[in-house]
Order: structure tokens, then sequence, then C-alpha cells
């Protein structure tokens, strides 16, 4: 199995991304710009003889706003950092922060908002860059100790805190992050129903299956009135394999209230545990209703799909695209049924407008491929440098997709050049150092592929992506096996149901010729991940067991 079935969070087609979401009113959005052009501007102005920045804030300041005229980024949040620390002047030390954030320099973004707070310990939107900066790289007990300070004094009650907070940290944070968050913050909260709600989400959406449903349960225990928390409970129960449980769940909140929203919910439900026909039924009588009315729809495109009924599915998608409901994902999932039908530049047409929310990328990814195959891969690349112009906020995601692309289409030096480009301007950024190393070992370099990783896991050291794709790369691809094996038990230990980390268990304990053992953890990863790689190696324990049957099929 390549590296790409390693890396367990933000995976689109042909690319590894890292989203640039602003949070909430308070930060900018962010921005990203073209590594090659900024390169190659040089340094900016105003360095002493000897080559070093000046002590003089002014003088930084002065150099950070040219360099930030250069698209310099990195040499911007340098020099502002350093102005800040030189000065007592808060609105300095805001503006570096800010900048920083904006350009998704994290370490920057830290050292400037640590020296804000230094000025003014009370500064809400200090704590916050600093939280989530801290967040983004993975330095848990600092960002637990900032947004624990907010959770107490930034909201009514840390309950609301919680509410509050719970989207910006899955918008910014890995999902193994924002799960070991909670597990610092949880200890504080044991009583807060908001807490273990959150909890719950965290391990649901990084495969802790087992703490999701502890989390779930006791949320809706001391919470029982709060639909949220049943409505969680139930799709943890589902995930965990307790279909009745989970509907029960279900039916139970929509007597408590009945309201519109959590029929439409019990009836998504009903599809996920099997009922189709009877999800079916109660979608299609909400789908006449004109507040819910277009979500029913969109639900029952999915149901339409599901069951290859794709003429229906098309005709839900088009109304709802013509109505100005859901347009980028009907457009989105419209290209992807062309595709499918071998129409390829209606596809491309079609993924190309996809300008922005979380399939905007992957819209992007394919709609390259697509054009590199029909016609050549400088036509592919524009593609994605036209919709990088456009919506710059997406600069890195095209930066990683592009290199991707070029090593799809043969171009692999090319692709890890544009990414030595951008990883030298955002060193910070995790998914432009994984998709290095993804390169690498698809181009048969391990062993740079492996200083790559063990570079991220020395930045990231309990990160269990990092863990994982390190230690299936050195169990698969080199002779230290027994190292490779320790790095996927600690990541398997904090994502215990993922279907990539579990396949990596297993061929590690194959490659010991532990075939018994292999065996239960290669059929886990397949029930849970569902992907032709793990059935390869799940045949392949199975064939050395003597399954022959089995293992054919």
């Amino acid at each position: 199995m390549t590296i790409a079935k390693r890396l367990t969070t933000r995976l689109l087609p042909i690319t590894l991304v890292l989203a640039c979401i602003s949070v909430g009113s308070l930060f900018v959005g962010c921005t990203a710009t073209s590594p090659s052009s900024a390169a190659s501007s040089g340094q900016p102005k105003g360095k002493t003889a000897d080559g070093t920045m000046p002590t003089d804030t002014e003088a930084l300041l002065a150099g950070a706003e040219r360099a930030l005229e250069r698209n310099q980024s990195l040499q911007a949040a340098q020099w502002f950092a350093a102005a800040a620390a030189g000065s007592d002047d808060e609105a300095i030390a805001e503006r570096a922060a800010s900048q920083a954030y904006k350009f998704h320099q994290d370490t920057y973004v830290l050292k400037s908002a640590n020296r804000w707070l230094e000025i003014n310990s009370s500064s809400e939107q200090a704590r916050r860059f600093a939280g989530f900066a801290a967040l983004r790289l993975y330095r848990i007990d600092e960002a637990a100790e900032h947004f624990q300070t907010l959770i107490e004094s930034a909201f009514i009650s840390p309950q609301a805190g919680f509410v509050a907070l719970a989207p910006q940290w899955f918008d910014q944070g890995s999902r193994p992050a924002v799960l070991a968050l909670m597990k610092k913050l949880i200890s504080k909260h044991e009583g807060a129903a908001e807490a273990h709600y959150v909890l719950a989400q965290a391990a649901l959406q990084s495969e802790d299956l087992q703490l999701a449903l502890t989390s779930a349960k006791r949320a809706a225990e001391l919470s029982p009135y709060w639909a949220p928390t049943k409505s969680t409970l139930a799709r943890v129960q589902l995930a965990v394999g307790q279909r009745e449980e989970a509907l029960a769940t279900a039916r139970a909140a929509l007597e408590q209230d009945a309201r519109i929203e959590n029929k439409l919910e019990f009836a998504q439900l009903q599809f996920a545990a099997g009922q189709q026909a009877e999800a079916r039924s109660t979608l299609e009588e909400l789908s006449a209703d004109s507040s819910i009315g277009p979500i029913a729809q969109r639900s029952l495109a999915f149901i339409d799909l599901d069951a290859g009924q794709i003429d229906a599915a098309v005709k839900r998608w088009r109304s709802l695209v013509q109505s100005g409901r859901f347009v980028y994902e009907g457009m989105f999932f419209l290209g992807q049924i062309a595709e499918q039908r071998g129409e390829t530049e209606d596809a491309i047409a079609l993924y190309t407008r996809v300008a922005s929310g979380d399939l905007s990328v992957g819209a992007q990814a394919r709609a390259a491929f697509l054009k590199a195959r029909a016609t050549n891969v400088g036509d592919g690349v524009a593609v994605l440098r036209a919709f990088a112009k456009a919506h710059p906020e997406y600069a890195i995601e095209m930066i990683t997709t592009e290199a991707s692309l070029l090593s799809e289409m043969a171009q692999p030096k090319q692709g890890i050049a544009l990414l030595d480009d951008a990883i030298a301007q955002y060193p910070d950024n995790d998914a432009l150092r994984s998709t290095k190393a993804l390169l690498l070992e698809r181009n048969n370099r391990s062993a740079e592929a492996v200083k790559e990783m063990r570079a991220l896991l020395q930045a990231r050291p309990d990160d269990p992506t990092a863990l994982n794709m390190l230690g299936y790369t050195l169990v698969d691809r080199t002779n230290n096996v027994e190292e490779g094996f320790t790095m996927i038990r600690r990541a398997l230990a904090l994502m215990p149901d993922n279907g990539a980390i579990l396949d990596s268990m297993g061929w590690a304990l194959h490659q010991k010729r532990r075939d018994a053992e292999a065996l239960p953890y290669l059929q886990r990863a397949n029930e849970r991940a569902r992907d032709a790689e793990i059935a390869l190696h799940l045949g392949d324990v199975l064939w050395k067991l003597k399954r022959g049957d089995e293992a054919q099929k």
C-alpha cells in the first residue's frame, strides 16, 4: 500500500490538502501566493551590512512591509515578529500575529501572539491566535492552555465556550489534533455535557469508536433533553454496528422533539442503517416542505446514486443547482457522473466551476487531471494556476495538487522541485511536506522519503498520521521492521479504528511472519476502509494461512 493510504486525514483525489479557513470574524482569511515567484524577489531591504536583521523597530516594520509587497510571507513574518519582540506597542504585536496567521506562518503566529499576551494578558484575540496556531502545529499542551483560558473567561459559561469553539477547532486542526486537544480539556469539564459532546464528535472523526460511544453516552446522560446529544449518540451507535440501538435512540429523540429538522435527520439515519425504502418515503414527504425541501432532495440524490439510479440523481442535482441550493456540491457530483460516463469536456466544465467549499480542491484536481490526460500536462497545470490566481486562499492546495499531477504525468522531479520551493516559503505546512514524502516514495526514492517523514514526525511527535506514514514505510520499504512496527502500534493506540492504520498493523505482523495475528487486523481494516490494496494485503495473508478460496475471493 502506498503512503497515500497511510495519510489518514485530508486526503482527496490525487492531492493532499491542508485547509486554509478563517476562524470566526476575528481573523482575516488565509491567503497564499506562489512560492516560486516569492523566492525570486530577493530578501527584504533594510538589512545591515553583515546580512542580519536590523534592531530598530521602524526599520524592521518597513522591511516587513516591503517583504509583503514582494509576496515574501515567511520573511515578513520573521521581521514582524522581531519588531514585536523589541517593542511594548500592542498594535505592533497584533499586526505581527495577524499577518503571520494570514499567511499560515504558524511558528511566527505563536511567537507574536505570545509577545502580545506578554503586553496584554487579557487579550482574547491574541489567545485565539496562539491557540489555533499551536493546534495546527500539533503542540497540544500549548493549545490546551490557551483554549482552557478562553473557555473559562471569554464566554458566558464553559459550556457555551465548547459549543462556540468546536466548529473552529474542526476547521483549523487535523482530526487527531482536535481529539488530542479534547482529551486534555475534558479533565476539567467532566460535568459538562457540551464537552463530552465535542469529545464524542472528535473521537468519531478520528476513528476511536469506543471513546466516541462512551463520550456520547455521557453527554446524553448529562443533558437528556438537548437534541444534539441524542443525534450524536445515534450516529456513533451506528458506526460501532449497533444498528437497532441507533434507530431506537433517534426515534426517541424524534418523539421528544418532532420538529421537521429532526424528522430529516431520522430519515438520513434510516438510510445509513440500511432502511432505504423507509428513508426514501420520509424524504419524499419532507421534500415538499419549503424550508427543508432542498435538503431532503439532496439526501434523495445520494440515495439515487447509491441505488444506481443515475438519471434520477442527475435530475435532482440539476434542479438543486438551478434553484441556487447546494450549487457547488451539485456541480461536483454532476461532474463525477459526467466523468464516469466518459463525457470529459462536460466533466471538466462542471468541476472547474466548483469555486469554494470542501469539494473545491478535489474538483479542481479532477478537472486538471482530465485536462492533462485529454491534451497535455501544461493544460492541466493551467487549470490549477488559474484557480489559484482567482482564489488565492487555495494557493497552497493548488501547489500540492500540481505537484501530484506532475508526478502522475511522469514529471516527478518537477513536482518535487515545486514542493521544495513551497516548503521554503511555508515550512510549517504539513501537507506540503507529506506530499513531498508521498511523491518520493511513489518514485522509489525511499531513503529520501523516510528522511522527510522523520522530519515531519520530529515536528509532530504524537501525530498518528505521521507515525503511521513513517511506520508503514519502514515496514514495507526498509529493513527497519521493528522500528516501524513500534510506530504503527503507537498510531493505532491513538486511532484504534482507522482502516489505514489497522492495515499497517496487519501488514507489519505479516512482515514479521505472524500471519495468524495479522489476519484480524486486516479483516477489520477491510471492513472499515474497503480499499483495493487492503484487500490485496488480506488476500496475501489468507494465502499464507492456506485459505486459498478466501484469498482468491
